[in-house]
């Protein structure tokens, strides 16, 4: 289904790809939205360091003298400079705390989904392994590694198998809650 979780479960599956894979997807791409917006601002904002310089040599071009009307508009665009620089730097945080982190946080949550899916399928084999062993032993034969446990627990095979299915379970109904 995706990112190496294979469900078998019709329903599970479909409630997987809707609340997981196409949530995952939609976050990319607002993901990649975003970071066009940072390049746009960058492009669309001008740079008025070389604006305010050519237009201070046109307005002392008729005096030369550095007159109050090239340097009211050296000031002036230098203040709108660091007005636009402040404007850039509020929109790439607020970007990064509205938006980024908050999907980093999503699919952070849904790589943990995926990580208790995976830890829940492989108890689920242990589980199905150990009755498997029960019912062998049951029966009256050997299990189905034909081994003794290397645990180091003086236990029968029966009540040790019937022990790990216990614990197998019992690690299976923690997940679920």
């Amino acid at each position: 289904v995706g990112k190496e979780v294979e469900i078998t479960d019709p329903a599970f599956k479909s409630l997987f790809e809707l609340s997981v894979l196409a949530v995952d997807e939609l976050l990319q791409q607002v993901r990649t939205q975003a970071a066009a917006l940072l390049q746009a601002v960058e492009v669309w904002m001008p740079q008025l360091d070389s604006t305010a310089a050519g237009l201070r040599l046109l307005s002392d071009a008729d005096f030369g003298d550095g007159s109050a009307a090239g340097l009211e508009i050296a000031a002036d665009l230098a203040e709108t400079e660091k007005t636009v620089t402040d404007a850039k730097a509020r929109c790439a945080a607020r970007l990064e705390a509205e938006v980024l982190q908050p999907i980093k946080q999503r699919l952070e949550s849904h790589n943990q989904v995926r990580d208790m899916i995976r830890q829940r399928q492989r108890l689920a084999t242990f589980s199905t392994s150990a009755r498997m062993d029960i019912a062998c032993l049951r029966k009256g034969a050997v299990s189905a590694a034909g081994l003794r446990s290397l645990s180091g627990r003086s236990m029968e095979p029966l009540e040790e198998a019937e022990s790990r299915l216990r614990e197998d379970m019992h690690r299976a109904s923690a997940l679920d809650e």
